[in-house]
């Protein structure tokens, strides 16, 4: 249960029951899965709530001696709000994680709830993971992106008519020098469809950190 009440009425007062379940395991010794869903009940302001979400992944370990990877593939669903109904059908994010799937897709989501405030959204994707070295790891995820519904203000010039989010590739690379020193570094690509406006631009999001401990 939450209740979410902000003070400068931007959004109105919420009460929120959060109910699902959540499974993993393994299919098989080089197979991992898991899977997660919920319901979301309770009101928005006068709106009664009725919200979903959830997600499915599978991870196999391909067996190759020289160069063993995790090949990952899934999927996530967030419900968003029908814009025709009385009710409030998006998902509220809860306690979720900050940048959960994207560092930078967290900022384009700014123009519809707020920042990294998921939901409305529908994703299929696929990983990449060399971990075998034992100072660098390499992490690649491409994800396929979907919008339930319509943007929730599609007077904003940003947006398009269409649901198509578009294509978010994630890398990122982790490595140890020393017990001393460590670092990463992130790049994030959007190609944006055509949920947005005709003649959007790519967008980048470049990170890199050095560690230093003793």
């Amino acid at each position: 249960y939450k209740n979410e009440h902000d003070r400068d009425g931007v959004f109105p007062e919420s009460d929120i029951h959060t109910i699902g379940a959540r499974a993993t395991g393994k299919a098989r010794e080089d197979l991992d899965f898991g899977i997660e869903w919920a319901s979301q009940l309770g009101d928005r302001g006068d709106a009664r709530r009725i919200g979903w979400g959830g997600y499915i992944w599978g991870i196999y370990d391909i067996p190759w001696d020289r160069m063993p990877l995790e090949l990952g593939l899934g999927g996530l669903a967030l419900s968003g709000d029908k814009p025709e109904t009385q009710e409030y059908e998006g998902w509220n994010p809860v306690y979720s994680r900050w940048p959960k799937w994207s560092e930078l897709y967290i900022y384009t989501l700014v123009n519809e709830r707020g920042v990294a405030y998921w939901e409305n959204l529908g994703a299929g994707w696929l990983s990449l993971v060399w971990k075998d070295h034992p100072r660098v790891q390499a992490d690649w995820k491409l994800y396929w992106m979907y919008a339930f519904e319509p943007p929730p203000d599609p007077s904003k010039e940003i947006f398009g008519d269409g649901r198509f989010r578009g294509n978010l590739s994630a890398l990122r690379l982790k490595w140890n020098w020393t017990a001393y020193l460590s670092g990463h570094f992130v790049w994030e690509a959007l190609m944006p469809g055509d949920y947005y406006a005709d003649g959007s631009d790519y967008s980048h999001f470049l990170r890199w950190e050095l560690y230093f401990k003793y």
